[in-house]
């Protein structure tokens, strides 16, 4: 239970860059779960490491919760800016 914690945690600030690097959502649970499967198989030439599905399922959460975080993130900017629009109007607009 504590490793798939710990996978979650580690995937968490990979879906929220991501995300805010491009933009899109799609595009962090994408990188996610790529990036997720392919350590999990490289992991089977390693001795001792051993691969399965549910690090795979954890790491994948993990950058699911960091896209949703931010996109929360991106809509709070974005509503703050417009309220700045808004602010900086003339009177009478």
């Amino acid at each position: 239970m504590v490793e798939f914690a710990a996978n979650i945690i580690l995937f968490v600030p990979l879906g929220f860059f991501i995300t805010l690097l491009f933009q899109r959502w799609w595009i962090g649970v994408l990188v996610s779960i790529v990036l997720s499967t392919s350590v999990e198989l490289l992991q089977v030439f390693l001795p001792g490491r051993l691969a399965t599905p549910r690090d795979v399922l954890s790491n994948t959460i993990g950058g699911v919760i960091g896209c949703v975080i931010a996109l929360v993130f991106l809509g709070v900017a974005r509503k703050r800016a417009l309220q700045v629009d808004v602010d900086k109007r003339p009177l009478g607009e």
